[in-house]
């Protein structure tokens, strides 16, 4: 038997997959929604971390009450900080993880636009800072420690700030005065009429302390800034704390650009996840509105709607439930018709059926009457030629 030769119409068939795939309802998947969730959490916890480290701060017995003689001042006002940054990744992050479990258009919206403007104030600042670097110099080297040396005393988180940065990155003061800086707050101040007993001096955290000494000098700096930058550099540090916090980025320069491209690399990450969920959260809106925009204009459930929500009455609600009705009681007797046409049918094939095997028996009973008759007429024609 020979073969048929068929040829595939592979045009076709990728055109009847394109359009199923077409028709396929979007579908969120499962690993980009929690992954986003997930990402979103970690901060949110962060979040709460900071907001408690920046309300005890605060409220703490040991920490002077906040001063907002100029906006310099209030940004370097560290428990300030904390609360403001762990407020705003709160909200950022809470947005992030109701609008992706709950698939919340507007608030993934919003999360996207946070996200948005964070990354553009980001890019921003670093053109600021590579193309006003001098400008940027001036203003720190003349209000920065007026809005940190002058307050040592007085705020226990610039004080413990402070002492933190003399320490690890070996350095006295905050610009390029060095140690002389400390002349701007009133306990360390130079001047002949200070009573203070710390006239002249500096913070412990300045000196030269060795680092297997397991007990620090805290008068180590009492009237260094009466000697000359030679005299002083045999007791304590002598460069400013900003001088030497751009030394260390220069010199761990890879580390803190791979750090810096990690967190944009997540921030893009997380933008575009939000993205992709809003995207198919539009596309399935879109749907309902087109297949409400489809619908037609004055079918029977639209208009009973209508005329319930406008009456009020009882009635309007009744008549679907009367139309459903309806349609089950028609489709009742159609499914019994259906039921009579197949018993119907069934006995007109049995009658058919006993009508076959009535006309084969019929046969039957007449072929054996034929044989009968021939056989007698052989017998007779037989005994008439024997009596011949």
């Amino acid at each position: 038997m020979a073969k048929v030769a068929t040829s595939i119409d592979w045009q076709a068939v990728r055109k009847t997959r394109h359009l199923k795939r077409k028709m396929k309802p979007p579908k969120i998947s499962k690993a980009v929604k929690y992954g986003l969730a997930f990402f979103n959490g970690v901060f949110w916890i962060l979040s709460l971390l900071l907001i408690v480290a920046g309300y005890y701060s605060i409220t703490s017995a040991d920490t002077a009450a906040i001063k907002t003689t100029n906006v310099f001042a209030l940004v370097l006002n560290i428990s300030v900080l904390l609360l403001l940054i762990g407020v705003v990744m709160f909200v950022i992050s809470l947005a992030g993880i109701l609008g992706t479990l709950r698939e919340n258009l507007p608030l993934l919206q919003f999360y996207r636009a946070c996200i948005v403007l964070f990354l553009g104030l980001e890019f921003c600042l670093m053109i600021f800072c590579f193309s006003f670097g001098s400008y940027i110099s001036g203003v720190v080297n003349r209000d920065l420690p007026q809005n940190t040396v002058a307050t040592y005393r007085d705020d226990a988180n610039m004080q413990n700030l402070l002492d933190f940065l003399q320490r690890h990155f070996h350095c006295c003061g905050v610009s390029v005065a060095g140690y002389l800086d400390w002349s701007a707050n009133a306990y360390f101040n130079c001047s002949p009429s200070n009573p203070s007993v710390e006239r002249c001096s500096v913070p412990w955290s300045c000196c030269l302390h060795p680092d297997n000494t397991p007990i620090r000098d805290t008068t180590c700096g009492r009237g260094v800034q009466k000697l000359t930058a030679v005299a002083a550099n045999e007791k304590v540090h002598t460069d400013g704390c900003v001088s030497a916090v751009v030394s260390s980025i220069e010199e761990h320069g890879h580390i803190v650009g791979a750090s810096c491209i990690a967190v944009g690399f997540a921030q893009g990450a997380a933008l575009y996840q939000a993205t992709r969920i809003s995207v198919l959260l539009e596309r399935m809106s879109q749907k309902k509105r087109k297949a409400v925009k489809e619908a037609p204009l004055f079918s029977v459930a639209r208009l009973v709607l209508l005329v319930g929500l406008l009456t009020g009455s009882q009635s309007a609600a009744e008549e679907p439930d009367e139309e459903e009705g309806g349609k089950r009681r028609k489709r009742k007797r159609r499914n019994d018709e259906d039921g009579d046409d197949k018993r119907a049918k069934k006995r007109r094939k049995k009658d058919e059926r006993d009508r076959r095997q009535n006309a084969k028996g019929r046969n039957v009973l007449e072929q054996g009457d034929v044989a009968s008759a021939e056989d007698e007429s052989d017998g007779s024609s037989s005994s008439s030629d024997s009596d011949s």
